[in-house]
């Protein structure tokens, strides 16, 4: 069969095609046995586009998985402070919540080369005058400019005010002439006093001198140890050096109030102290109303109590004082505990030096 007879089938058309008909008939006819040679454009982009979403819907799936899961790790996790919340709450023996504290110390950050601190030092006294008692604080405000680089340190010292514990003690203090704090403590600082200290361990090392025995530097607060047996080992010779009564480790006796000491050195004087034994834990506000966990320990004098206020989310000192028969508090009737220090928080800026 021709391709002529094709297309008249194809159109059904009767009529005989002239030259120019034909012609063009047969290349249409050629065009559409073409189109149909050819597969379809999408044909192969299908399968294509098809392969890509198969891979593309597993890969997004894994991908919202690990999100998913990384979230609920941070949300999950348990970081130092919040062991230590834990471990400290409530009272009991302190070894397990000065290692939870050991961790939260290891934990932060350097302080800057220069730090700036300030304390303020309470000092209680019951007053007998005239035939007059009454109870006073003396407050003295200690602000301190400390150089880690250089180890030295520019101090102001300056006396605040009197405190009274109650509206009686501050009565009979006016009935009894109403007394200065020199005719009171005897000696106290001037309005201002500023000095420059040569060397910040002075501040911060209860018997100097047997730490620099013991160390053999003028300035033991850089070879205090990172590993807590080697500072057990050092505590024992300060304390045959020093000769004191009190335990190897007396909390008193810790510069755990240093800013300088760096992460590791304070983590292992936790560590050391977790392994003394007597230490105590009680949660407690200090005179600013903070609250903190109390480590109590043996003061290293007899019938008296050390206590050490610490930020359970820093390991940082709040505040000190002494609790017990041999201590001041036994002094002031119907006073079990006594606040010697108190630190004050860090300010935003650092105030400029005098």
């Amino acid at each position: 069969m021709s391709e002529i007879e094709v297309l008249r089938r194809a159109w059904e058309s009767v009529e005989e095609p002239d030259e120019s008909t034909t012609r063009d008939a047969r290349v249409r006819l050629l065009g559409d046995i073409e189109s149909l040679r050819r597969p379809a454009p999408h044909s192969r982009l299908r399968p294509l586009a098809n392969r890509r979403l198969a891979v593309a819907i597993p890969l997004v799936a894994c991908l919202m998985l690990v999100v998913a899961l990384s979230l609920r790790e941070r949300l999950t996790a348990v970081t130092p402070a919040d062991a230590a919340v834990r471990r400290c709450s409530g009272r009991g023996p302190a070894d397990a919540c000065l290692r939870a504290l050991a961790q939260v110390a290891r934990v932060q950050a350097p302080l800057a080369p220069v730090v700036y601190q300030k304390l303020q030092q309470l000092r209680p006294e019951l007053v007998r005058r005239n035939g007059l008692q009454f109870r006073v604080v003396g407050v003295v405000t200690v602000e301190s400019w400390l150089n880690g680089t250089q180890g030295t340190a520019l101090q102001r010292t300056s006396l605040e005010r009197l405190h009274f514990p109650t509206a009686h003690d501050r009565l009979v203090w006016m009935r009894a002439g109403s007394p200065s704090a020199r005719a009171i403590f005897g000696s106290t600082p001037a309005r201002t006093r500023v000095r420059a200290i040569p060397n910040t361990d002075v501040l911060f090392f209860s018997d100097l001198r047997a730490w620099q025995r013991a160390t053999g530097s003028t300035r033991p607060g850089r070879f205090i140890p990172t590993d807590p047996a080697r500072v057990l080992q050092l505590l024992d010779r300060v304390r045959r050096i020093s000769g004191a009564p009190g335990p190897v480790g007396a909390l008193a006796d810790l510069p755990l109030r240093d800013p300088l000491l760096l992460p590791a050195q304070r983590a292992a004087l936790f560590a050391a102290l977790a392994m003394t034994p007597g230490a105590r834990r009680v949660t407690l506000r200090d005179p600013l109303h903070r609250v903190g966990i109390a480590i109590i320990g043996r003061s290293g004098y007899a019938g008296s109590q050390w206590i050490t206020l610490f930020d359970v989310h820093t390991s940082r000192v709040l505040a000190e004082g002494v609790q017990g028969q041999g201590s001041v508090a036994s002094h002031t009737p119907g006073t079990r505990r006594v606040w010697l220090e108190v630190f004050r928080p860090q300010p935003r800026i650092t105030p400029v030096r005098p």
